[in-house]
């Protein structure tokens, strides 16, 4: 039986090798074959191939250790796979290398979920070019949904558990979308060609465009003599941050004096962030003449995102109550070599980093090898925070500032 075994084990990887360069794209309705699941790392005891888990809600994760939302989900993936381990398994999908996979399971003790490491098929199977990619198999072994990983929650495991399709939004990826193109062409086909303008200008304002990662584009065409300014699927708060080329800019810094707020900010309470994408993100594409002034093309397109978005965005200085970080006294804080925690400008920036707080500034000096050993989640916990800081040397104060702020209110 030890040589059967060890043949098989030879040969897996080479069948593994033919399956990957003859694999059929699948999509949702489609029937998964048999396929050999190499590479498993954290539970080498699972079964290797996908008709093992017939009768079982199958979802294939596909993520990448360095991927800082793939992994801050993991937790919640481990609980759930724990608490229906007779109906549902959960399998993580990477292409990272099998040595960078066993060093990752070996910092993330907890982690009970198998990883296929160094994946070549199933990625062939499932293809697709940004994470998370998530592929719901039910117990026949028919695709049933593709989607991000936010809808990996218990009440949509349930619900997928049951027979009845489900009516979910799919997940695509667009790779062939060309940013350098301008959105809008002339209506050709209505006027004859000795007629078409020499030189176009225009200014457009539309909605979000589904499977397109968001992108800029400002680039000059020396040969028409114009600028072609594009900001692809973009929320209302960043297209006024970038016409405005306020880039990193503190998200407490920003004042909305609107009737609603959710169509700025996302709440998790309204449903998916995919829904709340697709209503309320925007592209901006304008083709101005290359001799107008910068500031001048600037507030032609906050005028016009002004004009079809119902607001008005400026940039404001305000004395507004700031919490500083200082430090305590004029001994620099000791430097930390571990890599476990938080820096501290890192804490700074997700204390920040939400519309409505409170602003913070960050006036120490000699931090930029100081790690706090805390979490991203514990962060928020104010009384935690400051007994944290203090037994590093800093402190947190109330003090006035003058601060720049975008300003977002409704005529």
């Amino acid at each position: 039986m030890k040589s059967i075994i060890g043949i098989l084990a030879i040969l897996l990887p080479i069948l593994s090798e033919g399956q990957a360069s003859n694999v059929k794209p699948l999509t949702i309705g489609d029937t998964v074959p048999d396929t050999a699941i190499p590479g498993i790392v954290n539970d080498e005891g699972l079964p290797s191939s996908i008709n093992a888990y017939r009768g079982k809600l199958l979802v294939l994760d596909f993520m990448s250790t360095g991927c800082v939302p793939c992994v801050a989900i993991l937790p919640k993936l481990d609980s759930l796979q724990a608490k229906y381990r007779n109906q549902l398994q959960i399998i993580l999908v990477t292409p990272d290398e099998k040595a960078r996979v066993q060093s990752f399971v070996k910092r993330h003790p907890q982690l009970q979920l198998p990883v296929v490491a160094a994946d070549t098929v199933l990625g062939k199977l499932f293809p697709h070019e940004y994470i998370s990619h998530v592929v719901w198999i039910d117990g026949t072994g028919t695709v049933k949904a593709i989607t991000h990983s936010e809808y990996i929650t218990e009440r949509n495991i349930i619900t997928a558990m049951q027979p009845q399709p489900l009516h979910w939004p799919v997940k695509k990826d667009i790779t062939e979308f060309d940013y350098q193109q301008p959105l809008l062409q002339l209506n050709a086909n209505n006027i004859p060609e000795p007629c078409l303008p020499a030189t176009k200008w225009y200014t457009s304002v539309s909605g979000f465009m589904p499977g397109i990662q968001k992108h800029s584009v400002m680039e000059k065409d020396t040969v028409q003599h114009t600028l072609h300014v594009s900001l692809i699927n973009r929320g209302i708060i960043e297209l006024y941050l970038l016409l405005y080329q306020r880039f990193d800019f503190p998200m407490s810094q920003v004042l909305l004096q609107v009737k609603d707020k959710n169509r700025l900010v996302y709440n998790t309470f309204n449903g998916y962030y995919d829904d709340w994408q697709d209503a309320n993100f925007y592209c901006v594409d304008a083709i101005v003449p290359s001799s107008l002034p910068p500031q001048q093309v600037r507030q032609k397109l906050l005028g016009d995102v002004n004009f079809y978005l119902g607001m008005q965005g400026t940039m404001q200085r305000r004395t507004v109550d700031c919490l500083v970080l200082k430090n305590k006294s004029e001994n620099l804080p000791v430097k930390t070599s571990s890599r476990e925690g938080i820096r501290l400008g890192m804490v700074t920036y997700l204390l920040n980093n939400r519309v409505g707080a409170t602003p913070l500034i960050d006036e120490t000096t000699g931090t930029t090898y100081t790690n706090l050993p805390i979490k991203e989640e514990q962060v928020a916990d104010d009384a935690y925070l400051r007994k944290l800081l203090d037994a590093y040397g800093f402190t947190l104060v109330h003090e006035q500032r003058e601060l720049e702020f975008l300003v977002i209110s409704q005529p």
